[in-house]
C-alpha cells in the first residue's frame, strides 16, 4: 500500500526479514513477538504508539487458533493487517496471502494415502500441488 514505511510483523518465523533489509527499502520494520493472548493484546495496543502502518502475521500454529482475536484488534485498531492463512480473511481479516489450511490438509491425505497404498514416497513434481483460488476485493 503506497505510503506504508513502518510494518510490524509478530514473530520470528520471517528470518529472511531484517531491519537493516528493510531500510535498504526505505521502511522500518518492527518486530514483535507473542505466545499468550495478552500478549498478543499487548501487541496491539503497542502498535497505536509505535505508529505501525501496516501488520503481517506470521504462519504459526498459535496465532492460527487466535484468529477471531487477531480480525477484532486490528479492526478495532484500524491497522491494516495481512494473515497468514485465508481462513483470516474468511472471518473478516483484510487480505492473506497464503492457501486453505482444509485444501492443505486434503492434499496430505491424499499424500499418505497414496503412500500407505504402495507408492513411491519420493516427491515428485506436481504430487504435493495445493490448488489456490486467486481472489481480489476492492475496499470501498
Amino acid at each position: 500500500m503506497p505510503g506504508f514505511y513502518r510494518e510490524a510483523v509478530n514473530t520470528d518465523a520471517f528470518p529472511h526479514l531484517t531491519p537493516e533489509a528493510a531500510r535498504t527499502k526505505g521502511l522500518q520494520l518492527l518486530i514483535l513477538n507473542a505466545t499468550t493472548q495478552s500478549e498478543i493484546d499487548t501487541a496491539f495496543a503497542s502498535l497505536d504508539l509505535l505508529h505501525a502502518a501496516a501488520l503481517v502475521v506470521a504462519p504459526d500454529p498459535f496465532f492460527g487458533t487466535r484468529w477471531k482475536q487477531f480480525v477484532t484488534l486490528a479492526s478495532h485498531h484500524h491497522i491494516p493487517t495481512i494473515y497468514a492463512w485465508r481462513e483470516f480473511v474468511s472471518g473478516g481479516g483484510l487480505i492473506s496471502y497464503g492457501t486453505s489450511l482444509p485444501a492443505a490438509y486434503r492434499q496430505v491425505g491424499i499424500y499418505a494415502g497414496k503412500i500407505r497404498a504402495g507408492a513411491d514416497s519420493r516427491r515428485r513434481r506436481g504430487d504435493t500441488h495445493i490448488p489456490s483460488r486467486q481472489r481480489v476485493a476492492r475496499l470501498s
